[in-house]
């Protein structure tokens, strides 16, 4: 774990404080090394609608980012049926996380440790799960993901996403079985200096609902890397403005957006 003293810093961002429509919150980290953005989305008759558990909170995204001497943990998760299960699970991973696990079976005790049956989330609410960790010394990274949020790796000249295959397979914070490591996808990564790792949820992907190929695509990214450069901040406001407007004339912000955004140096 991060040694005792070690600097660090964390964000926590649960969609329920972030319920207007056309409007991005940003989160800065690390100096800028590291930001955070979550929005609602841009559509308030959105098809997404029918999967709310309550109208009156409408984003039901929460995300989760940790600095800790040289590893970045960052986590989203996208609930549906109800905002609890995203925002319980984070909350309770702020805390087990913390120190940052240092590899993969670290990781998987930490999300295993938030499952636990306290009525914090008595309702149908379920949420996907995504989470890595960035290794700055060792220059590899490693995660775990539950549902259809993603990582991505965007330099000006290749992109990579991970996980390779989504699951359908989402968590409750009170059902352990939910958070068995053999429904999860793990995967593990590289990054180079002068590239970006990008965790989202779906509302980047699929911000025109149900239709990826009409959302934001790997290309989009990497246009938006080539105009802003090695900036954080300002790549994950313009990824999640992107996102909220639509790609190419089509529909967007039918979605909830949560991103975060940190560089590989």
């Amino acid at each position: 774990m991060t040694p005792p003293g070690a600097w660090q810093e964390h964000a926590l961002v649960l969609g329920i404080d972030h319920p207007e429509y056309d409007r991005v919150a940003i989160e800065v980290l690390r100096g800028g090394a590291t930001a955070c953005a979550i929005s609602a989305g841009s559509d308030p008759e959105s098809p997404s609608l029918q999967f709310k558990g309550d109208r009156n909170i409408p984003n039901e995204d929460a995300l989760l980012a940790i600095e800790a001497g040289p590893r970045t943990l960052l986590a989203v998760a996208d609930a549906h049926f109800g905002h609890q299960s995203s925002h319980v699970l984070l909350q309770r991973l702020a805390r087990t996380a913390r120190a940052v696990p240092p590899n993969p079976l670290a990781l998987l005790e930490a999300i295993a440790a938030c499952a636990r049956d306290d009525g914090a989330n008595d309702n149908n609410s379920e949420t996907t799960l995504l989470v890595a960790v960035w290794d700055r010394a060792a220059r590899t990274g490693f995660g775990v993901s539950f549902g259809d949020s993603s990582l991505a790796v965007i330099a000006r000249d290749r992109m990579l996403t991970f996980p390779r295959h989504e699951n359908d397979c989402f968590v409750r914070p009170r059902d352990r079985a939910t958070l068995d490591p053999r429904a999860a996808e793990e995967f593990s990564f590289r990054a180079r200096d002068g590239e970006l790792i990008v965790a989202h949820t779906d509302g980047i992907d699929g911000c025109h609902y149900g239709c990826p190929q009409t959302s934001v695509r790997p290309l989009d990214m990497q246009k938006i890397l080539t105009r802003v450069g090695l900036r954080p901040t300002l790549l994950a406001r313009e990824l999640a403005e992107l996102a909220l407007r639509g790609v190419g004339g089509n529909p967007g912000g039918q979605d909830n957006v949560a991103l975060i955004a940190t560089t590989a140096e």
